[in-house]
């Protein structure tokens, strides 16, 4: 594979990576799922096998709007319809290519001693493809958390961050609020200052993400040593602490 291919490769891995695509759940879980049939197709290639026939769906972004690109990938271990469905080949190049690969036996082979493209492209796709797996599961150990600190102090609701989709490091961010909102109730509980939360709508913020309306001037509850700053708000109007005079309820800083 010349220069050019391998840079217009590179151009679809970067225009489909789910990354790009967690405020749209359906299309983010269509990428990654064929960037998972590309790998296995790739793998094989480097092994020196000829990888089979396989099918390629992807979404890329188009201004505002998402489209669909389909590409039927065949054994000779071409990644050409791959380019054609990108519109980054013409139809031309594609039967040519398409030709070529047909008067030849090797270019599987071919493919495979081409080691470091192959080894970038395998190295890429599965990057992706881990990537999608660990915000999966961050995803998984969110609810997990939430419902757990939702249930055992009869919260009437948990929210963690924005309602928008968040990438991979704010999901991180999410589940470190969560765990340590959960040590700091726990520690009150066990030096005899438990907090009385029940019924309450809590929006909970890490302090990278905190927005400054969630700040107000006086502690509620009453401040524990620690580093870390936590946001804590009631939707519901009432309640007792600190509000900051924007409709009543709980809220405040929370050193834990």
């Amino acid at each position: 594979m010349d220069e050019e291919q391998r840079r217009l490769v590179r151009k679809v891995i970067r225009q489909v990576h789910p990354d790009l695509f967690t405020a749209h759940p359906l299309e983010y879980h269509c990428n990654a799922k064929s960037l998972q049939t590309l790998n296995g197709y790739v793998d094989k290639i480097s092994k020196g096998q000829s990888p089979g026939h396989c099918r390629l769906e992807f979404f890329v972004k188009k201004g505002s709007k998402l489209v669909q690109r389909k590409a039927e990938l065949t054994e000779d271990g071409s990644l050409s319809p791959l380019l054609y469905a990108f519109d980054l080949i013409s139809l031309h190049q594609l039967q040519n290519q398409r030709s070529s690969s047909c008067t030849s036996t090797t270019s599987t082979a071919a493919a495979a001693a081409d080691t470091d493209f192959v080894q970038w492209l395998k190295d890429t796709v599965r990057d992706a493809v881990r990537t999608t797996e660990r915000q999966d599961t961050l995803k998984l150990r969110i609810r997990d958390t939430t419902l757990l600190l939702q249930t055992r102090h009869k919260l009437s609701s948990l929210l963690v961050g924005s309602d928008h989709p968040a990438s991979e490091v704010e999901q991180e961010k999410k589940l470190e609020a969560l765990q340590i909102l959960r040590e700091e109730l726990e520690a009150l509980e066990t030096a005899g200052q438990p907090v009385a939360l029940d019924g309450l709508n809590v929006h909970l913020h890490h302090p990278d993400l905190c927005p400054l309306e969630s700040a107000v001037p006086s502690p509620w509850p009453p401040a524990v040593d620690g580093e870390r700053l936590f946001a804590l708000g009631s939707g519901d109007g009432g309640g007792d602490g600190g509000g900051d005079g924007g409709g009543g309820g709980v809220g405040g800083d929370w050193k834990g």
